[in-house]
């Protein structure tokens, strides 16, 4: 095995691109927002875009206002006046409960395509796009990077894939250095409400039942800080193509379910198969790792028990900031 990323501190002893300015996108979101503190950590010079700011403070981050779903076009010409050399975007619809078939996926999709262009006139050298998990065909147990077949059953899948499969494309005729990150399933502060793990934890500290399925589901759960590193890493590595952006220690949805019924304490106000379960829901999403392990050189620093108390915790203390 070879050399590890470290996801403390951002580094490792592995090939590498040399970072100087990076444009990241979606700096405000779940995942996005851990991402600097990791690219600062490996000497580089952060550019967000989009219309919210990174909520962190550092001179080594810049932000810059700008729309990418605004018709008029006007960002991607700012986008590529900054200069970057390497592009991690993340930024897309995710609401809970509307982007699996929201319109605005068609929308993103576009608006990539015109940022990675952006991008590339403005002398961009290396891109890394997030995709998901949601691109594979789910029928099968473990996901493999250029084995598992792309299917997707979404709308929300089949942009990801599409976009995937166009820039895949274009970075091979073009001799552009390409990564496509697919993330599994990321957990921890600052998560959305109306996801299962956000008003699990939500409810169950404030005393209230939580009906969930019977729990028999297999996910691929990684802390999102860990998958804010391994995007970092990616990001620095000089690896192309797909990776999954896991665990690699999938468990069952109750196995996860119970971690944090014991850490909040009300185990009792769990109700198994208090929800029905969803008809096209996949018995297992596993990834395979092995590219993120031995070709970026990637290592979680939480494992599921550590990652679930600390997001606990989390909540525990926004909570009680709330009730203050």
């Amino acid at each position: 095995m070879g050399d590890h990323f470290c996801a403390v501190c951002g580094r490792g002893d592995r090939p590498s691109v040399a970072m100087r300015e990076v444009l990241l996108t979606g700096a405000s979101g779940f995942l996005g927002r851990p991402i600097p503190k990791f690219l600062i950590d490996s000497g580089a010079r952060v550019h967000t875009i989009g219309r919210t700011p990174w909520s962190g403070r550092s001179d080594a981050v810049q932000f810059h206002k700008m729309d990418l779903l605004s018709p008029d076009g006007d960002a991607f010409g700012r986008a590529s006046e900054i200069g970057a050399d390497t592009l991690i975007h993340t930024a897309w619809c995710t609401e809970p409960g509307v982007y699996w078939n929201s319109i605005d996926n068609l929308r993103w999709m576009a608006a990539s395509l015109q940022l990675v262009d952006a991008f590339l006139r403005g002398g961009g050298k290396r891109v890394v796009v997030v995709g998901t998990c949601a691109e594979y065909d789910w029928r099968y147990h473990t996901l493999v990077e250029r084995e598992t077949p792309l299917m997707p059953s979404t709308l929300y899948g089949q942009a990801k894939a599409s976009l995937h499969k166009t820039l895949e494309c274009y970075a091979k005729q073009h001799g552009i250095s390409f990564a496509w990150a697919h993330v599994f399933f990321p957990y921890g502060p600052h998560e959305k409400r109306r996801r299962l793990l956000s008003d699990l934890i939500v409810n169950l500290l404030t005393g209230r039942e939580m009906p969930v399925s019977e729990g028999r589901q297999i996910r691929d759960f990684l802390h999102v800080e860990d998958a804010a590193a391994a995007i970092a890493g990616l990001a620095e590595s000089s690896v192309q193509g797909p990776v999954n952006i896991g665990s690699g220690d999938a468990k069952s949805l109750r196995d996860v379910i119970e971690i944090v019924a014991k850490e909040t304490g009300r185990p009792e106000l769990v109700r198994y198969g208090g929800r029905s379960p969803i008809s096209n829901d996949p018995p297992s999403l596993a990834a395979s790792v092995n590219r993120l392990r031995d070709e970026v050189g990637f290592l979680p620093r939480y494992g599921l028990e550590l990652g679930l108390k600390s997001t606990v915790d989390w909540w525990r203390s926004e909570l009680k900031a709330a009730s203050i």
